[in-house]
């Protein structure tokens, strides 16, 4: 692609081109300004054929670059959305290993618990039978 530079300088000599093209007119006859004319529909036609061609090919070249990166977005796009997913799996299933862990904790205390709760009463209920033991002998002995 030219510079903007560059293409406002052929912009002017193009202007200046076609200044001096119309003054040299005034003074030619009817069928040479019919040639003249003819002439400059000419070029146009020329001119935006090979536009037109450029266009075409610039899109030929253009479309399938175009249809590659949208191919590749899209899997880059599930590619991405994959990786999330095992991520998501992954911290769920670390989340549930540590749910698991503390809930197996809370359970062997609860059975911890339940032991001393059963140590506790079997000795309260030897101190019972004691207290008892004693208080008949004193009873007995009276």
């Amino acid at each position: 692609m030219k510079p903007l530079s560059q293409l406002l300088e052929e912009l002017s000599q193009e202007s200046k081109r076609a200044e001096r093209s119309i003054l040299e007119a005034h003074s030619e006859t009817r069928q040479q300004l019919e040639g003249r004319k003819l002439e400059l529909k000419k070029q146009i036609d020329t001119t935006k054929s090979d536009q037109q061609t450029a266009v075409h090919q610039a899109q030929a070249t253009t479309a399938p670059k175009w249809q590659q990166l949208q191919i590749s977005m899209r899997e880059t796009v599930a590619s991405t959305e994959a990786e999330l997913d095992t991520a998501k799996a992954d911290w769920n299933a670390r989340k549930a290993q540590a749910r698991a862990k503390v809930a197996e904790a809370q359970a062997q205390d609860a059975v911890e618990f339940a032991r001393q709760a059963v140590a506790e009463a079997e000795y309260a209920a030897v101190y019972a039978l004691q207290r008892r033991a004693e208080a008949d002998e004193l009873a007995a002995t009276r």
